[in-house]
């Protein structure tokens, strides 16, 4: 161990000694590193790293474009409307996130939840750990204080309690009984909501005026596809909704709907030509270690000297050759991302797939 480390300070001190070659040999291998990186990583996201979802290619986003908004969300009552009327849809559902003050032992913490619709967890399609999510008799005016809590929230802050279906925690100062836990409907825990509540306990617990009206959009409108339906059929039945709907609610006219497949899907499209990108990041890293290979043996060519004496006073040929190699681990150590420079990320590539 003393004799690696008195290599590896012996290497950082050649080095620095020699700032033209190191600072060369860092950027081109932070490239070649940096650029596989970054390629890397949007494949695994986009086509690698399984989605929460169960069949995710079958969840559609749904809006209500407009010519001055062409990503307008839904409202509540068009929601009823298309919920009651549409045919190819298995389930229809509506989510919005907010904040809530979880209140413990005298204390509040500002945590991520959603509002949502009953049959939002049947779009969702995530496992529960336990209990249930809450009814359509739940989720209605004047209806019950349910909540369904994330995983990661009752594993941290309630210990991962067996026993806490049927429990009461208090939001926003309300009372909710807690009916189930469910796997967190994002791959990353710190963007997931933490809690589940009825869409309509807002009139309880929220801050919203007016949100039943045809012209309150800001609610995300999720579906799922029933077997054998197309995008194309789903949105050729939507718009018929949506064309009587205009002809019947002053509201609803200038709105259409627009059905966008799963980010999943999307990107199965362009699969060729991430994997192309990734080969490319693949020739660069390739020619990058070449490049720094020509440089280490031209260096090595200028210490020739150096080397015939230290052979000369008892180093061994597996001792230079350990030295060299320490050498290049030193130059690929700080070659990594963290050395880049600014501007230039090699972090992965995650984010929320659906908004909750």
């Amino acid at each position: 161990m003393h004799g690696l480390l008195a290599s590896l300070r012996y290497s950082v001190r050649l080095l620095l000694k020699s700032p033209g070659f190191t600072v060369t040999a860092v950027l081109i291998l932070g490239f070649g590193i940096g650029a596989n990186t970054a390629i890397f990583s949007l494949i695994h996201t986009a086509l690698l790293k399984p989605l929460p979802y169960g069949e995710p290619e079958k969840m559609v986003a749904i809006f209500m474009p407009s010519e001055s908004a062409p990503n307008e969300v839904f409202d509540y009552p068009d929601y009823l409307d298309y919920a009651a009327t549409q045919h190819t849809l298995t389930a229809l559902g509506l989510s919005v996130w907010d904040s809530f003050d979880l209140v413990e032992n005298g204390s509040a913490e500002r945590i991520k939840g959603t509002y949502a619709t009953a049959s939002a967890f049947q779009v969702f399609n995530v496992p529960f750990v336990l209990g249930r999510p809450f009814t359509a008799d739940e989720d209605k005016p004047g209806g019950p204080l349910v909540t369904v809590l994330a995983e990661p929230l009752w594993r941290i802050h309630f210990s991962g309690d067996p026993n806490i279906v049927g429990k009461n925690i208090d939001l926003n100062g309300h009372t909710f009984q807690v009916i189930g836990v469910v796997k967190p409907i994002d791959n990353e825990y710190s963007d997931a909501p933490k809690v589940f509540v009825p869409l309509n306990s807002v009139d309880v617990v929220g801050d919203w005026d007016k949100w039943r009206g045809r012209d309150a959009h800001f609610l995300f409108c999720l579906g799922r596809l029933k077997d054998g339906v197309t995008l194309a059929q789903a949105q050729a039945d939507l718009e018929t909704i949506q064309r009587n709907l205009a002809a019947r609610y002053p509201e609803d006219k200038g709105y259409g709907v627009r059905l966008e497949g799963d980010q999943y899907a999307t990107m199965k499209d362009y699969s060729a030509t991430l994997w192309l990108l990734f080969g490319a990041a693949g020739a660069l890293l390739l020619i990058s270690i070449t490049n720094v290979a020509t440089l280490l043996m031209a260096r090595t060519s200028d210490r020739q000297r150096e080397m015939t004496v230290r052979a000369a006073i008892g180093a061994s040929r597996l001792r230079l050759i350990g030295h060299l190699l320490s050498e290049s681990a030193v130059l690929s150590l700080i070659g990594e991302n963290r050395w880049l420079p600014d501007g230039i990320s090699t972090k992965p590539i995650n984010g929320p797939r659906i908004n909750v």
